[in-house]
């Protein structure tokens, strides 16, 4: 091995071991928060469960994106999930009577949340509202909870 190369695995190695105590849901105090985490954001063996319960013809999507794997996960864990675009939440003057009216079960997935400062801003207004309760900003996308039994919480999350 070249040098280049062993700089650049201790470089890696000492990425994750910075990273450890995010993820995997380590440190989150929540028994929801951390079943979330567990069971749908780092589930590795998802596609083995899946496939010995569900033997229809939906198939899982393995060979797509790791973002878009997330989503069927969620949605074959809840039953009412919305997804939105961070630019569509700009736009949409209607957001906020959508939020006012949501139901506790639903589970709201916005995608490129750190795209641009405006998108950010979008994500962090939507963290402040007094509707959203649990959220996950999982870098690329966000996650948002708006069941009332629980305390407001909000998590950053390297998946």
């Amino acid at each position: 091995m070249n040098r280049k190369r062993i700089k650049k695995k201790f470089a890696n190695f000492g990425q994750r071991m910075l990273r450890m105590p995010r993820t995997r849901g380590f440190g989150v105090q929540s028994p929801t928060a951390y079943s979330f985490l567990r069971k749908v954001v780092n589930e590795k063996g998802f596609l083995r469960n899946y496939r010995q319960s569900h033997s229809d013809s939906s198939s899982y999507p393995q060979d797509e994106s790791k973002q878009k794997r997330l989503l069927f996960r969620i949605r074959t864990v809840y039953p009412h999930v919305v997804e939105l675009s961070a630019s569509s939440l700009l736009q949409n003057e209607n957001f906020m009577q959508f939020l006012r009216n949501v139901s506790a079960d639903t589970v709201l997935v916005v995608t490129d949340i750190n795209l641009d400062a405006e998108y950010r801003k979008v994500w962090l207004r939507l963290v402040a509202d007094d509707c959203t309760v649990l959220t996950f900003n999982l870098v690329d996308c966000g996650i948002v909870f708006f069941d009332k039994t629980k305390f407001k919480q909000n998590f950053n999350v390297n998946y």
